[in-house]
């Protein structure tokens, strides 16, 4: 995951329309977005942030500080799959889930606040 997606886009010889038509790609655009938003916005001594993988089951961000835990799921497209969020969230029923994209926050809300304002 890249910090800024300036640089993963300097490097791509796809433009926005290519970009958005490929919903592999632009998924993974956004959810490198989101990741860059958590670890530009948020303490990195008060916070980590990681992801959670169990088999089959994934989520793309897993933060937490102290004994609080966020698991953060990002939405790119139509696919409203939350398979892995909800395996978390019974592996782990006192992390408290956020789903990004789709239909959970909208993309350019959630990019137009620190992330820290989400995770309450």
């Amino acid at each position: 995951m890249l910090w800024n997606n300036a640089l993963v886009n300097a490097l791509s010889t796809r433009n926005f329309t290519d970009a958005l038509g490929d919903t592999i790609w632009w998924g993974r655009l956004v959810e490198n977005a989101v990741g860059g938003h958590l670890c530009n916005s948020l303490n990195s001594v008060e916070y980590t942030v990681t992801y959670w993988r169990e088999r089959d089951h994934e989520v793309d961000f897993v933060v937490a500080r102290g004994n609080d835990i966020w698991a953060i799921e990002v939405k790119s497209g139509r696919s409203a799959k939350t398979s892995g969020l909800s395996r978390f969230r019974a592996r782990y029923p006192e992390a408290r889930a956020l789903l990004a994209g789709g239909p959970g926050i909208p993309l350019a809300d959630f990019f137009s606040r620190d992330a820290g304002d989400w995770l309450v």
